[in-house]
């Protein structure tokens, strides 16, 4: 059982991390444009990286999120099918 608690945090920071590095990027280009008429103006390079980054930091929150439910909630079917 501590294996798969070591486990469960390594993943758990993980993706804390991926989270402040996603949030990190968006922060920077936010500093760059601070108004919305200046980021309309920006290549399209700029508002990709910031699709990605939103859309990355949403899928990092709901893996969290399915990692949290099973840990506090434990399904019963988990003694018929391992």
């Amino acid at each position: 059982m501590p294996y798969l608690a070591n486990k469960r945090m390594l993943e758990y920071t993980s993706k804390l991390e991926n989270l402040n590095e996603c949030l990190r990027k968006l922060y920077s280009i936010a500093k760059k444009y601070t108004t919305l008429t200046s980021y309309k103006k920006a290549n399209w390079m700029v508002k990709d990286a910031v699709e990605r980054n939103i859309q990355k930091s949403i899928e990092i929150i709901i893996d969290m999120g399915k990692m949290l439910i099973p840990d506090r909630h434990p399904t019963p079917l988990k003694k018929y099918f391992p």
